[in-house]
């Protein structure tokens, strides 16, 4: 009896073992692709994104590949394990900063952290110019010219006394 018990756990537990979890939600739920994990169908209904605003998304710090709506944006935008990147214009990466020209000497630079900045000066403070580098190399000579055509002859001179 024991043995027969122990038999039918071992028995559990490799099946267990040897499942894998399939979910399916929507229409046909009996028929999910062998290659899914997760399968949505539905010829009625849509599939919603998590929705945020940009400096929702800028504290987020998922897993590469994760996806968001951002709604200030009206984009959808990738995580790509160091960034977020915009599926709107394929090369946009979030995480920089936008120039505005106000039209009244100032210009604003926004930030994707919801900051900005206006200014009438965007330049800046600037240094001192630094010594004046060493002079280069001269060049190398360049090929000599071709020879001109000989000139016409002179007028012969008088005889001597």
């Amino acid at each position: 009896m024991m043995n027969s018990k122990k038999l039918i756990f071992l028995f559990i537990f490799f099946v267990t073992q040897l499942m894998v979890a399939q979910v399916k939600i929507g229409e046909n739920p009996n028929q999910i692709n062998s290659a899914s994990i997760i399968e949505l169908e539905s010829t009625s209904k849509a599939f919603v994104l998590t929705r945020v605003t940009t400096a929702q998304m800028q504290a987020i710090k998922p897993l590469r590949g994760a996806l968001v709506y951002n709604t200030e944006d009206d984009c959808v935008f990738y995580y790509t394990g160091t960034t977020w990147a915009d599926l709107c214009n394929g090369t946009t990466t979030k995480g920089s900063f936008s120039f505005v020209d106000n039209n009244d000497g100032t210009f604003t630079v926004n930030y994707s952290d919801g900051t900005s900045f206006t200014s009438t000066d965007l330049t800046g403070p600037q240094g001192d110019m630094g010594p004046q580098g060493p002079a280069g190399n001269d060049g190398a000579q360049g090929p000599q010219g071709i020879p001109g055509a000989d000139g016409a002859q002179g007028p012969t001179g008088n005889d001597g006394a």
